[in-house]
């Protein structure tokens, strides 16, 4: 079987392969100097990984695994805890966390790892076949997770780069309100082990509160600093201009497959993205760049908050018409009878 990578992976390995490149120039000819000086000592061997950096290895190994065991490790994506594919899945990972140099990219790929866990935990829920041990480790890979991010994040704003650190704590702290609601409404729907569940989705609330300061913190560093440039508040304009749009689009074309309740609520958040993006524009005309662009970052993370709801993510189930189930781990579950929402496009931007 071929498996081919869709243009988002592709996309992916030729920017950390520039970042490689940039952040690793050849300072040293030791390798030249081998090639050069070996025919003159024909009968002397040596390893040639001895001229070999660590991180060219790693590299070759990544690429080993995505071009020639590329069908296996794109198999394992979507693999969860319990499947025999998991550990490929999760040392593929590790390979590409490797190909990470700059640290805007070395954050994002935190909140990636962060957003991957978070599905993989909804997906078992869905399922209804979590275990305490697994529902245990994810979440404390989560924290683990948050933690490195957040190391990220204050090297981030040492190195004045707190207006894309906003962009990606504004991020998970939306995947991870998102999820509170989810694993809230699988204690109600669960009643034996109510008090559990909803003592894991207050886990996750600490979790979006945490990253929720931590948005603040970095809008008061920005404001404090006042280092944005024109250009990065424009790009970011544009950014926040396109998501409202594209949300737009989707509650439009899809009106007849949600839910009329979430479709209010999902707009009534649209307006609130759409007062920021006027706000920021004020403030773009005032050459105020800072508060502009905290601004126009708050209309993108609200359009994007605008498009969970819409899909019925972010709010409790409704109690009546449930069947009872048997519970996690332990036989069918409802959760097949929960409304199908149309696929999401991948949130980038």
């Amino acid at each position: 079987m071929q498996t081919n990578l869709n243009p988002k992976d592709k996309n992916n390995i030729r920017e950390n392969l520039i970042s490689f490149i940039e952040e690793h120039p050849i300072k040293d000819n030791s390798f030249f100097r081998y090639i050069n000086w070996k025919p003159q000592f024909p009968s002397l061997k040596l390893n040639m990984q001895l001229f070999m950096p660590t991180k060219m290895i790693s590299l070759a190994l990544l690429l080993v695994i995505i071009f020639g065991g590329g069908a296996t490790a794109y198999a394992a994506e979507d693999s969860l805890p319990d499947e025999t594919l998991y550990s490929v899945k999760n040392m593929t990972e590790g390979m590409r966390g490797l190909m990470k140099f700059s640290l805007e990219s070395k954050a994002s790929w935190q909140a990636d790892l962060i957003e991957r866990r978070l599905d993989e935990l909804e997906k078992l829920y869905e399922a209804g076949k979590i275990t305490e041990e697994q529902k245990t480790n994810l979440e404390a890979n989560v924290q683990n997770r948050i933690g490195k991010a957040n190391e990220q994040f204050e090297k981030m704003k040492e190195h004045g780069q707190a207006g894309p650190a906003l962009g990606i704590a504004g991020r998970l702290e939306n995947s991870l309100k998102a999820r509170e609601h989810i694993f809230a409404q699988v204690g109600e729907i669960f009643k034996g082990t109510a008090l559990k569940n909803m003592g894991f989705a207050e886990k996750f609330k600490e979790k979006a509160d945490f990253m929720e300061q931590k948005r603040v913190e970095l809008e008061s560093r920005i404001k404090v600093d006042n280092k944005i440039s024109k250009e990065a508040v424009e790009g970011v304009m544009k950014a926040a201009e396109n998501k409202i749009a594209e949300v737009e689009k989707y509650i439009s074309d899809n009106q007849t497959r949600l839910a009329q309740e979430d479709i209010d609520d999902a707009k009534i958040k649209l307006d609130e993205a759409k007062g920021a993006y006027d706000n920021g524009k004020e403030k773009l005309s005032e050459g105020k760049y800072g508060e502009a662009f905290i601004k126009f970052q708050d209309a993108h993370r609200l359009s994007q908050l605008a498009k969970m709801i819409s899909t019925g993510k972010t709010m409790f189930p409704k109690g009546e018409n449930i069947p009872a189930g048997k519970g996690p781990g332990k036989g069918p579950a409802p959760f097949g009878i929960m409304k199908k929402i149309p696929q999401l496009p991948a949130d980038n931007n």
